[in-house]
């Protein structure tokens, strides 16, 4: 199915195991939303954000912390981090015809979403159709299909991306990319020599412990410093971009 309706595309008895309490403090999430918070000063605008397939809204309560003005929406019927409660609503469609929903927002989060469509551009145009006050979409997506794994395939990737695809994408929908990135740099080439000698990845994911929490913090933050210092077609295990709505040639 292309659609993220009333069903979400990441498979509901896998949302415990890959998103437990507490996976807000891991480094990989520590590090992807400070490179998302560095990445997003490319949009002119004062950001009214609403992510789409938030899931338990790990996006939103990091977003938030960094003062980003966004809310999510979740098809799945999912209980989301009680933190934030307030700015999730899950068990319902993001093609809505809610105008509280949909002609509210400037900007689209798509963060690890299109990796699930077969047909992505046809998602992006109900976007386009639905989210009329939309300027930006910010896309995050896994990357290089030389890693695609057993990982992939369990939480239910098609594809992993390479920045010609986000080029190729944006023409299909008329859109123009204003930013495009490889990130996660040294993680892709980890993930490439374990999978080398390994040939799977492992694929449960844990929370830090309480106590190891400024640990991650601090790794997440190192980590994150790739985003500053490596050039854009360095090869990583990720892709963020940021793509712009051009609506004089049609909505």
């Amino acid at each position: 199915d292309n659609t993220l309706d009333n069903d979400s595309l990441f498979p509901n008895e896998l949302y415990d195991s890959h998103y437990p309490d507490g996976i807000e403090f891991h480094y990989w999430n520590i590090a992807r939303f400070k490179i998302i918070n560095q990445s997003i000063k490319n949009i002119d605008i004062p950001i009214k954000g609403i992510s789409i397939g938030c899931g338990k809204g790990v996006d939103i309560k990091s977003l938030r912390d960094f003062g980003i003005d966004i809310v999510g929406i979740e098809p799945s019927d999912i209980k989301p981090i009680k933190s934030i409660r307030e700015y999730v609503t899950t068990n319902i469609s993001p093609f809505s015809d809610n105008k509280k929903l949909n002609g509210h927002f400037n900007t689209v989060f798509l963060l690890e979403v299109l990796e699930h469509l077969k047909e992505p551009g046809t998602y992006l145009n109900d976007i386009l159709k639905t989210y009329t006050n939309a300027q930006y979409i910010i896309i995050t997506v896994p990357a290089r299909s030389e890693i695609f794994s057993n990982y992939d395939i369990e939480v239910g990737h098609v594809k992993r991306y390479k920045l010609k695809d986000i080029d190729l994408l944006a023409k299909t929908v008329g859109m123009e990319v204003v930013f495009k990135k490889y990130i996660f740099n040294i993680s892709y080439l980890f993930t490439l020599i374990w999978l080398f000698f390994i040939n799977k990845r492992p694929t449960i994911v844990k929370a830090p412990k309480v106590h190891m929490r400024k640990f991650h913090y601090f790794l997440g933050s190192i980590i994150a410093l790739e985003n500053i210092f490596f050039p854009s077609f360095i090869y990583g295990s990720s892709i963020i971009s940021i793509l712009k709505i051009n609506r004089k040639k049609g909505k």
